[in-house]
């Protein structure tokens, strides 16, 4: 019960001041990857191109430059390998759709009304709703348990800077490394961590009157 009085409290405060708060939609390109780290040699594989759709408010904290951003994004993370084995050549490809649940304190360095800066940064959550390994054009479901290795849920930093027009629509650079592994390796040896690089746009529309 008292969680759910503090979550309506939140609410409560938020509301009291919708004029400056304003809710957002995004859709984008991100090239993704992953990292492993093995006896202390770091290997990289192919990077990947995946689309993600989201949504989001900024929440001005103590005047109009500084803003919390909570989000919410549907994003696609994928990586892909490819090596001949016995003269046979294997390509592999791991696709994975999140859901991904961001906090990020955003700050607008400039902002005239016609053009605005800012940049971002704060702590995501993904969560994986599905995922498969194709190889060779045979794919197989990843079920998430102990056999297939990947974990559900990882968490990662999110850090970005963009660009807004007349206040209302907005492009975006975004850069997010993995702080947690896919899988369950031992005293980090083998973690295997996402890195993406991406742009998105959308756009901002002003919440009450």
């Amino acid at each position: 019960m008292r969680t759910i009085l503090s979550l309506l409290f939140v609410v409560a405060l938020c509301g009291s001041n919708l004029s400056a708060q304003n809710f957002g939609v995004r859709g984008g390109l991100n090239l993704t990857t992953i990292s492993v780290d093995t006896d202390g040699a770091n290997v990289s594989f192919d990077r990947q191109a995946n689309l993600m759709l989201g949504l989001f408010l900024d929440l001005p904290l103590g005047g109009e430059k500084f803003m919390l951003s909570p989000e919410l994004s549907f994003v696609g993370r994928s990586y892909g390998v490819d090596f001949d084995f016995l003269g046979t050549n294997i390509e592999t490809k791991v696709n994975l759709a999140y859901l991904d649940l961001g906090v990020l304190a955003k700050y607008m360095i400039v902002d005239n009304g016609s053009v605005g800066f800012y940049v971002a940064a704060g702590p995501v959550v993904s969560y994986a709703m599905s995922g498969n390994v194709e190889t060779n054009g045979d794919k197989e479901d990843i079920e998430f348990d102990d056999e297939d290795g990947f974990n559900r849920t990882n968490l990662n930093l999110a850090g970005a800077a963009g660009l807004t027009f007349g206040q209302k629509f907005f492009v975006e650079g975004r850069y997010m490394a993995g702080l947690s592994s896919l899988g369950d390796g031992e005293d980090g040896e083998g973690d295997t961590k996402w890195n993406s690089i991406g742009i998105n746009g959308g756009v901002r529309i002003p919440l009450g009157n």
